[in-house]
């Protein structure tokens, strides 16, 4: 059995490495990045509750509303964001998207860079927009989801002066769901998860996992945070990366720096393909002069997509964040893939 001591050490790398990424991410990017710490306030909107004739699982509480809101789990007050359409129709169950921020970044701030809350929305979406628990680093404190077991097999640093709660986030996000799907009126047949960075990260150990909890995955920048996926089967995915980014190298082995031999971003996504039963053959398209689109070739209700940034860096594609490509929007295309995906395909 690891022992606490071992487990911390192997802590103190993991968000050395992610944390060295945000803080170089930090320098090059504007106010609408990983870092952002924006103050934007939600209209305090009610939610429709759930009804016996929408097909929803139970009656919701008619107090939720929209805006900033927590959920007690494992021992803390975590904080997410909600927004919901400005037209439910007459109840019927809405599809839902968890959109998770990178290290540093309020969830807030991931509103603002990703557009997911604005632009769900308008499509009918129940965006929500969850908080990783703090980690300090150094002098420094800010969000941080705990994928550390996604890099069991990397060696400790000792020096690394790095403090990370002991959150278990993967259960906070499949409690959040729950709670989500209790007191609103959600599809549980079109539930999604998307994220930058190390939010990429963590949806991306989130559908390793249980590969049937979301009906697809957007990660954009990190996917291939990690080593292992214990699941044998993932959703359908669509993800976003420069193969310039100098923070979770494309081609695979660095992370920050750090040679820690994480998998090229398309060795992971030819490996989660393959787990839905795509096909290796692979069609190439350009789209504008600075994106290639990768698509596998995949059977009825599978899907596997990689938009590939020429010279692209650590960035949300569409976004004001510097350097952003606007050739192509992470976001739409996103939610494209999204609306063409469900649980029941």
């Amino acid at each position: 059995m690891e022992t606490s001591s071992s487990q911390g050490a192997r802590s103190r790398l993991f968000v050395a490495v992610l944390v060295a990424s945000a803080l170089v991410v930090a320098s090059s990017c504007s106010s609408s990045d990983d870092t952002s710490t924006s103050t934007a306030t939600m209209p305090e909107v009610a939610v429709l509750p759930a009804s016996a004739s929408s097909g929803c699982a139970s009656p919701a509480d008619p107090t939720v509303t929209e805006g900033a809101q927590t959920l007690d789990y494992g021992g803390a007050t975590r904080k997410y964001l909600i927004s919901v359409p400005a037209d439910t129709g007459e109840q019927q169950p809405m599809p839902l998207v968890l959109d998770l921020p990178g290290f540093g970044s309020t969830a807030e701030g991931q509103d603002e860079s990703s557009q997911m809350a604005s632009k769900g929305t308008e499509r009918g979406y129940v965006v929500v927009t969850p908080e990783a628990s703090l980690a300090t680093v150094g002098t420094r404190t800010g969000p941080m989801w705990n994928i550390v077991d996604a890099f069991s097999d990397a060696p400790p640093d000792p020096d690394a002066d790095v403090d990370l709660s002991e959150s278990n986030d993967v259960g906070f996000l499949d409690a959040l769901v729950d709670h989500l799907e209790e007191t609103m009126c959600i599809d549980t047949d079109r539930e999604y998860i998307a994220g930058m960075s190390v939010g990429a990260g963590m949806a991306t150990w989130a559908i390793c996992q249980d590969g049937t909890r979301f009906a697809a995955a957007g990660p954009v920048a990190g996917m291939t945070q990690g080593l292992s996926c214990p699941a044998s089967t993932v959703p359908p995915f669509i993800t976003f990366h420069g193969d310039a980014d100098g923070q979770v190298d494309y081609a695979g082995g660095n992370l920050s720096g750090f040679d820690l031999g994480i998998p090229a971003v398309e060795e992971r996504a030819a490996d989660f393909a393959q787990r839905q039963g795509c096909s290796a053959e692979t069609t190439e398209t350009p789209v504008g002069d600075d994106v290639i689109h990768i698509v596998w070739d995949c059977p009825t209700g599978a899907g596997a997509e990689v938009y590939k940034v020429l010279g692209g860096g650590h960035v949300w594609p569409g976004s004001t964040g510097r350097g952003a490509t606007q050739t192509v929007d992470a976001t739409s295309l996103i939610l494209d893939f999204f609306d063409n995906h469900t649980s029941a395909n």
